[in-house]
């Protein structure tokens, strides 16, 4: 056999013509994106940024395993993870613009409005974060080469068992760096949306979940509300949405967290801020009936 005989089909690179044009198409609506709606932008960056990385890594994590375990359970599926495994540098380049959304994406933990530990005051940095990410990219980039560059040795030297054992000895290892990179990038890439839904778990009731539900949010007809602040002020704000036990209000000005107010005629409490403003829990659930007319009442 010769390398024509491992050529795909024809079909293949029309597949493949298909998805660069639809993928260029994407790029360039993106970039719209990004010039109309920065921070949206930012956050469905990420979201799509980890999906490939997650497709990526997951390949390169099982290519290890397969090495690890032997047998021949694997052997047909070491060409597709290695060729996913080689799309690290990829990454590596789509991380860019991450680092520049930094500000957007965590300023929950770069600019917090709540005072930090001496931990957390070291670790969540922005020189940190570039820190940790150029750790975690030399460790993935090291595995991917390294067990790519022995898969085409072996494909020299069928008969080298000299490399079968070289892979089993670094899969290993190779796995405990991998789950120790992805542990700790996760846990601070996340960090920011993790924080928040464990505050919203601390307040369950005012989000409302599945299981503790009966009713589910609304936006009411008329968001206009008024709000009466610590201070005695009284502003105007526009309801979000809202439940039996607590509602979203967007505004500029934002209470002190656990601060009570009054939103209409409904006495509440700061729990958590939110991109446009801040949410509510009511000191005492309302009624279907007159939820409504109790909050924008003025």
């Amino acid at each position: 056999m010769n390398a024509q005989d491992y050529q795909a089909p024809a079909g293949v690179n029309r597949v493949q013509s298909l998805g660069l044009a639809v993928g260029g198409a994407a790029f360039l609506l993106s970039l719209v994106g990004a010039f109309i709606s920065p921070d949206k932008f930012y956050q469905a960056y990420l979201f799509s940024y980890m999906l490939v990385v997650g497709l990526t890594l997951g390949s390169l994590g099982l290519l290890m395993l397969q090495h690890l375990t032997g047998g021949r359970w694997g052997v047909i599926l070491r060409r597709p993870l290695e060729a996913a495994s080689r799309n690290v540098p990829v990454i590596l380049v789509l991380f860019a613009p991450i680092v520049f959304g930094m500000k957007t994406l965590y300023s929950a933990w770069l600019h917090p409005e709540e005072p930090l530990s001496a931990f957390q005051q070291h670790y969540l940095t922005q020189g940190g974060f570039l820190t940790r990410a150029a750790i975690y990219f030399v460790i993935w980039l090291g595995l991917m080469w390294l067990f790519n560059k022995w898969s085409k040795q072996q494909d020299e030297d069928r008969d080298n068992r000299e490399l079968r054992q070289r892979f089993k000895k670094w899969s290993g290892p190779g796995v405990i760096l991998y789950i120790l990179a992805m542990t700790f990038a996760a846990t601070a890439r996340k960090r920011d949306k993790l924080a928040a839904q464990l505050t919203w778990l601390a307040n369950r009731h005012i989000l409302n979940l599945p299981e503790d539900r009966r009713h589910g949010r609304i936006v009411p007809r008329n968001p206009i509300a008024r709000l009466i602040l610590p201070n005695g002020n009284n502003i105007t704000v526009r309801v979000i949405d809202m439940s039996l036990s607590g509602a979203a209000i967007a505004a500029e000005n934002r209470p002190p967290l656990k601060s009570l107010v009054m939103l209409g005629k409904v006495q509440s409490r700061v729990v958590r801020n939110l991109e446009e403003g801040f949410a509510l829990e009511f000191m005492h659930q309302q009624t279907a009936d007159t939820l409504e007319e109790a909050v924008t009442a003025r």
